[in-house]
C-alpha cells in the first residue's frame, strides 16, 4: 500500500465517494442523486447564448433535485 501526504484533499470521486468512505466519519448516511445525462447533436444554427468552448454550470432547482444541470461541449455534440 502506498501513502501520499497532503494538507487538503478533494474527493470529486461522486455520490458515493470513496474518498468521503475512508475519510468523513458517516459519509455512508449523505443523501444523494445520480446525475442522468443525454449527449445530443449540436444544430448547425446554434442556440441563442450557447458558446461551444464553454462548459455551463446551471444551478436552478426546477431543473434538477440536486439543484444544478450542465451543458459540456465535445466538438459536434454536447453532455446535458
Amino acid at each position: 500500500a502506498e501513502s501520499v501526504r497532503a494538507r487538503c484533499v478533494i474527493g470529486a470521486d461522486g455520490a458515493r465517494s470513496e474518498v468521503a468512505r475512508q475519510c468523513v466519519p458517516g459519509a455512508e448516511k449523505t443523501k444523494y442523486v445520480f446525475a442522468y445525462h443525454e449527449i445530443v447533436q449540436i444544430p448547425a444554427q446554434l442556440p441563442a447564448g450557447y458558446d461551444p468552448s464553454r462548459c455551463d454550470v446551471v444551478y436552478r432547482g426546477e431543473l434538477s433535485p440536486d439543484f444544478y444541470g450542465w451543458v459540456f461541449p465535445h466538438g459536434d455534440k454536447a453532455s446535458i
